[in-house]
């Protein structure tokens, strides 16, 4: 069995798409050539650097995953993936302080007085793997947020 720092090290091979000023774009593909993007952006706000990742854009432009349950066991490689090249753009970018994504935890509805929909398994790995990495998560109504310190990569 592989340790989680083993576990870390596997992954597929990335490379870098575009870059400007506050926006990197990287790229891979997994075991089924299925091509995926990573976006990391700085969020003038916060200060943060926004990390999203998926293999489809949504109508409304957002990244995201076509099918939630299409990566199966290899869920876990492809967020190893993600982490090596928050990982590489820390290396790159040594005035990053934190990176941030957000998970969505289910189904929205048309009211706002839904129950809150339970958390899934993707959002277990992402909330084990911040945990892991000295990160910490904060659960929301609809999604989580995931903060990881740069340093901790």
């Amino acid at each position: 069995m592989l340790t989680f720092t083993q576990w870390l090290d596997e992954s597929y091979k990335f490379e870098e798409d575009d870059a400007a000023e506050d926006s990197h774009i990287y790229g891979f593909k997994d075991h089924k050539g299925t091509n995926y993007k990573v976006f990391i952006e700085k969020d003038r706000e916060t200060g943060h650097h926004n990390v999203l990742f998926g293999n489809e854009r949504n109508a409304a432009g957002n990244i995201g995953f076509k099918k939630t349950d299409d990566q199966g066991p290899h869920a876990r490689k492809i967020f190893s993936t993600v982490h090596n090249i928050m990982k590489h753009h820390a290396k790159e970018n040594p005035h990053v302080k934190r990176y941030t994504f957000i998970s969505d935890k289910g189904k929205r509805g048309p009211g706002t007085d839904l129950p809150e929909p339970p958390e899934g398994s993707r959002n277990k790995l992402y909330r084990r793997m911040t945990d892991r990495l000295g990160g910490h998560s904060v659960s929301q109504r609809y999604e989580v947020h995931h903060h990881i310190p740069a340093e901790k990569l």
